[in-house]
């Protein structure tokens, strides 16, 4: 192993990369070395090693912090290469601190990395410790679970009230793998074909991404917060069965966050806001329309029934149906007063744009993530658009580039959307 890393060394040094270098062989070269030092497990050269590599931690986040802000989201090197030298320095973390100090230190270290974050920046999220995260995010017996996908094996660290956990997962082709197949045979099942398949796959995609151990630590939470799904390529996580026949959704509540800063930035200026809102407003451009990025699209059905029982949750209702939902109706105060909107409108989808989903108002205009943020919303936001989840394929800086984001920052403090294409009916 020594000699693999000397001509390893020697391989990234002839290239130009040295000590102090931040580029991508230079750290992927560190992150060998920590792994084997790991192998080794040599206890003086394990603390060792630890203590110099603050300094490349360090180094690491503050060549991270550089990187431009740019509108769609960038991350830092490739996700591959970054999780590769995350996932070998909080492994090494754990190997010299022990399970329970380790799994502290590794949380520390994930909320600065999380801080890096393009979308986290972009909300303003202040650097924020593990002490601050429990109090403000995790009160009431909720928990959060952190991904680290790795190519020899993953972690996710388990984050409640009080404790923390940290458990090694299969390693993130074997995710990818089980993602598919769950994937693919959701798809089959919803032609009647094959449902056993259907069964087969959530089973295998259950011990993959929350095995027994992992389930028996979290079953006491009270509500599931999943950090990181998009640098960790997760799928619908609430689809997962700890008990079988019980999807996890059925049974706890399951919220998503970009990152933990930003759940304690989002919540923070929820506690801010003053308690004036009121109603909802329903935005169903339901007409045909014609886009110019999609030609021809069906009209949607609109449920009036379902609207005034949305108006008796929420006190009022008020609702932009058909040409009356535009662009202009969402700059209005009373669009920006009330306490939630829901867009049942078509989906839109450019892979072409840098920020791919939009929605589709009356007449075919389009929103795009970049017309989303020069609105004000509501704080509550419920896209029924097909794929208004969808994001570029790259992974690894907390969907910046999504339409989720775009609402985030005109605002909202909560959005409801699907990855997925919806399958519109009445009542």
């Amino acid at each position: 192993s020594r000699e693999l890393l000397q001509s390893a060394r020697a391989r990234c040094e002839s290239s130009g990369a040295g000590a102090e270098e931040t580029s991508q062989e230079a750290f992927a070269l560190q992150a060998l070395s920590w792994r084997l030092v790991r192998l080794r497990g040599e206890t003086l050269e394990m603390h060792s090693a630890l203590e110099a590599g603050r300094a490349v931690f360090a180094r690491f986040l503050a060549t991270w912090l550089d990187t431009p802000l740019l509108s769609g989201g960038v991350g830092f090197l490739q996700s591959a290469w970054r999780n590769q030298l995350l996932g070998e320095w909080l492994q090494l973390q754990l190997g010299v601190l022990g399970p329970e100090a380790g799994a502290r230190a590794v949380a520390e270290n994930l909320l600065r990395v999380q801080a890096c974050g393009t979308l986290t920046r972009a909300l303003r999220a202040p650097s924020v410790g593990l002490e601050e995260v429990q109090a403000e995010l995790l009160a009431g017996g909720r928990g959060a679970l952190l991904w680290v996908p790795g190519r020899e094996s993953s972690l996710v660290i388990a984050v409640g009230e009080r404790e923390v956990s940290s458990f090694v997962l299969a390693p993130f082709h074997e995710q990818q793998r089980a993602r598919q197949a769950f994937e693919e045979a959701a798809l089959r099942a919803l032609t009647g074909e094959a449902e056993h398949a259907l069964a087969a796959a959530v089973e295998r995609a259950t011990q993959v991404f929350l095995p027994a151990p992992l389930w028996l630590e979290i079953a006491s939470w009270s509500e599931i917060v999943v950090v990181g799904a998009e640098g960790a390529g997760l799928f619908g996580f609430e689809a997962l069965e700890p008990e079988p026949g019980h999807p996890l959704g059925n049974i706890r509540a399951v919220s998503h966050l970009p990152s933990l800063p930003a759940g304690v930035a989002l919540a923070r200026a929820a506690a801010a806001e003053p308690k004036v809102r009121a109603g909802i407003v329903l935005v169903a451009p339901a007409g045909a329309g014609s886009s110019p990025s999609h030609g021809t699209l069906p009209s949607l059905p609109f449920d009036r029934e379902h609207a005034e029982r949305l108006g008796a949750l929420y006190g009022t209702s008020s609702v932009l149906e058909g040409p009356a939902a535009t662009r202009r109706a969402l700059r209005s105060p009373s669009f920006a007063g009330a306490r939630a909107v829901c867009f049942v409108a078509h989906g839109l989808f450019d892979p072409a744009r840098e920020r791919p989903a939009g929605l589709m108002l009356a007449g075919g205009e389009e929103l795009w993530s970049e017309g989303v943020e020069e609105l004000s919303v509501p704080p509550l936001v419920s896209l029924l658009a097909c794929g208004a989840g969808r994001g570029p394929l790259r992974r690894g800086d907390d969907g910046r580039a999504h339409l989720g984001a775009a609402f985030l920052r005109a605002g909202a403090r909560t959005v409801v959307l699907p990855q997925a294409d919806l399958d519109f009916r009445l009542g």
